[in-house]
C-alpha cells in the first residue's frame, strides 16, 4: 500500500466514528494577539516500533482565542526516521478547548513508518505561571493503518499563550 493510500485509509478511520467528539467549551486561549505561537519538543509515537521525533508545530491563535489553526510543521531527529521515513502532513490542524485543562488536535495526520495515523488528540494542556504552558501527550492516541499510533510527551507552547 503506497503511503497515501495509508494516509485515506486513516482519514477514512478518523471519520468512520473511532474518535471522541469535540465537546462545547467556554475557555479560550489567551493572548490572541500577537497571534503567532510555536509547539515544540519531543514526542515519543509508538505504531510497530517506537520512535523519538522533535517536533515543531507553527501555529496561530485565532482572533477571540476559541481556537488555534496549526498551519505547518516538522519533524526533525531524536531517532533517524523522524523528518524522513516519520513526517506529519495534511495541515491545517485545529486545536480546540474541550473543558478545563483539555484540549483536541483535530485534523492530526502522520506519515508513519509501516502506514499513516490520522484523528483527532485528546490531550492535555497545562498552563504555564513562570514557565511557558506545554501540551501534554501523555498517552495520546490515533487511529491508524496498520495499527493505532500512541504519542507520548510535552510540546511547549511559545508566547505566553494560556487557556482560560
Amino acid at each position: 500500500m503506497s503511503k497515501y493510500a495509508a494516509v485515506a485509509s486513516a482519514f477514512a478511520l478518523a471519520t468512520a466514528g473511532l474518535t471522541v467528539p469535540n465537546q462545547a467549551s467556554s475557555q479560550t486561549f489567551t493572548p490572541d494577539f500577537p497571534p503567532y505561537v510555536t509547539l515544540s519538543g519531543y514526542l515519543t509515537i509508538s505504531e510497530s516500533t517506537v520512535v523519538s521525533c522533535y517536533v515543531t508545530l507553527n501555529a496561530m491563535v485565532n482572533y477571540g482565542g476559541s481556537s488555534m489553526t496549526i498551519t505547518g510543521g516538522s519533524f526533525a531527529p531524536g531517532d533517524w526516521q523522524c523528518g524522513w521515513l516519520m513526517q506529519p502532513v495534511a495541515f491545517p490542524w485545529t486545536v480546540t478547548p474541550t473543558s478545563p485543562g483539555w484540549v483536541s488536535i483535530s485534523g492530526v495526520a502522520l506519515i508513519t513508518i509501516l502506514g499513516a495515523c490520522a484523528g483527532t488528540a485528546h490531550v492535555r494542556w497545562v498552563n504555564g505561571s513562570t514557565w511557558p504552558s506545554t501540551v501534554d501527550f501523555s498517552p495520546a492516541s490515533l487511529p491508524g493503518v496498520p495499527a493505532i499510533c500512541s504519542l507520548n510527551g510535552s510540546l511547549t507552547v511559545s508566547g505566553g499563550v494560556t487557556l482560560q
